[in-house]
């Protein structure tokens, strides 16, 4: 390998673009970004109650509105909570804020793709706030599908085990076929169902949207987040 190669974490993607018409081969750019690259943790991300308080936290944060009281409201919508189950829920909470805080600022640690890449992403009908953005979403509009920390894959048939394959009504299903430019940072564990996890409140341009095979298929483009999350 090239001497000139050094832990790509000291580059900007500026820099990586230009070593490339420079003096540095593709593949030797390669080796040295999966060298340094970095995972997140995944099982943070799948752990499917701690999704949804993420969800739930962001969505106020969004709003302008992020406060105990409010998270505790959305947790329990109409409920009196006594004050002995509110302090119960007091540590979890703040554990949990400080937890996205940091797993914000290590996306911003990740060393941005060097080339485009696809994603897909299925979305089944139970209860799933994405079908209905998703559902709803024309051409030109930018979206939000997920509030949280958004799964998605490589392969595209892992991503239609998601979207209906192999059921009998895939119209109530959605497949996100997303386009992500150069600099896109994002997680990807390929020993798991070669899973890529995006930012919280990743952002995408509807490119197209089209019905194949019965399902509502969103063509999608990545937007680059002008910084990553991190006003916790």
């Amino acid at each position: 390998m090239n001497k000139k190669i050094v832990a790509f974490n000291e580059y900007s993607y500026e820099q990586y673009r230009k070593n490339i018409n420079e003096d540095y081969s593709k593949w030797e750019l390669i080796v040295a970004w999966l060298k340094h690259n970095i995972q997140l943790d995944h099982d943070f991300f799948s752990a499917t109650s701690t999704a949804i308080y993420i969800r739930i936290i962001s969505e106020l944060e969004n709003e302008g509105k992020l406060t105990f009281e409010n998270y505790l409201e959305k947790m329990y919508p109409g409920k009196d909570l006594s004050p002995e189950s509110k302090k119960a829920h007091a540590k979890p909470y703040w554990t949990l804020l400080y937890k996205i805080r940091d797993v914000d600022e290590s996306f911003n640690k990740l060393i941005p793709n060097l080339f485009p890449r696809t994603y897909y992403r299925g979305i089944i009908p139970d209860g799933n706030r994405g079908i209905v953005i998703s559902s709803k979403a024309k051409i030109g509009d930018i979206i939000t599908p997920d509030s949280g920390f958004a799964f998605a894959a490589s392969n595209k048939e892992i991503a239609l085990d998601f979207a209906g394959k192999n059921e009998n009504n895939p119209e109530n299903h959605i497949l996100l076929i997303i386009k992500a430019p150069p600099g896109t940072k994002v997680s990807t564990n390929l020993s798991h169902l070669k899973e890529t996890v995006f930012p919280r409140n990743a952002q995408y341009e509807v490119i197209d949207k089209k019905t194949e095979d019965g399902r509502t298929v969103l063509y999608l483009k990545y937007i680059l987040p002008k910084q990553q999350n991190n006003t916790l």
